[in-house]
């Protein structure tokens, strides 16, 4: 049969409509089935992808932890070589200065050694003349053997410890709060000459804090000053010895030292 539209006329011939229908209601069901089961298919190979995708990434990224954590390995292999045959062909030793990176380092352990309320804790003891006088004697027989009379550590001691002791008159020392230099001296420091001189009794925490005044004060210290240290400073027996020769020989009449 011929099919117009609008004018035009298509020589194309077509099935009866009621043929049509019939056919299409003979393929529903089977129609209806095969285009599920593509369905199902077409899903299962989706989910089939995006499985295989993931699993790649997993893959992936695991790969690359591991070539980073072999690269972390042969890394450190090699500074540990490194170290050591350096530290093999020269040795340790405390004449040595510390490099700017050992300084660094120290400093930075020793901050975080520190417990943050230490940090801010505030000197309690009044300065006084008194109090400075109090912790300058003191310093003169406990701490100046290492640090010397004027805290610049120019002492046999002090040069010869590793890290060498500090001119605490600079700011490394300076600049920590009072807080940080009472913790220092109660507890001392790791791996350094510096001791912990803290026996917590209240009277030792008072000598302590004056001990804080005094360091403050370092930078002003007078002749007079330094020689009274002196005279303080712990002897050993000969240098006692020596001392009371010499103290005898002036107590002397002198007709009997004729």
């Amino acid at each position: 049969m011929i099919v117009e539209r609008k004018g035009e006329s298509c020589s194309r011939s077509v099935r009866p409509l009621s043929r049509i229908s019939a056919t299409a209601k003979a393929r529903t069901p089977v129609t209806a089935t095969k285009v599920v089961t593509e369905a199902l298919i077409t899903a299962v190979s989706i989910g089939n992808l995006a499985v295989a995708h993931c699993n790649w990434k997993e893959t992936t990224t695991l790969n690359r932890t591991k070539k980073v954590g072999i690269a972390v390995v042969i890394v450190g292999l090699l500074v540990a070589g490194g170290l050591w045959f350096w530290i093999s062909g020269r040795g340790f030793s405390t004449r040595e200065k510390p490099s700017a990176l050992e300084a660094f380092m120290a400093r930075r352990v020793r901050h975080l050694a520190t417990p943050p309320d230490a940090r801010t804790m505030t000197n309690p003891v009044v300065e006084s003349p008194e109090a400075l006088r109090s912790g300058m004697l003191h310093f003169a027989d406990h701490c100046a053997s290492c640090h010397a009379n004027n805290g610049d550590g120019d002492t046999a001691l002090g040069r010869g410890m590793y890290p060498p002791a500090p001119n605490m008159q600079l700011p490394d020392t300076q600049n920590l709060t009072d807080g940080e230099l009472f913790y220092i001296i109660e507890n001392g420091i790791r791996f350094t000459g510096m001791p912990g001189w803290g026996a917590g009794k209240p009277e030792d925490a008072e000598g302590t804090w004056e001990l804080v005044h005094f360091i403050r004060n370092l930078s002003k210290l007078n002749d007079e000053q330094l020689e009274e240290m002196r005279k303080n400073n712990p002897r050993n027996p000969q240098e006692v010895l020596e001392e009371d020769e010499v103290r005898r020989f002036f107590e002397e009449e002198p007709t009997n030292r004729s």
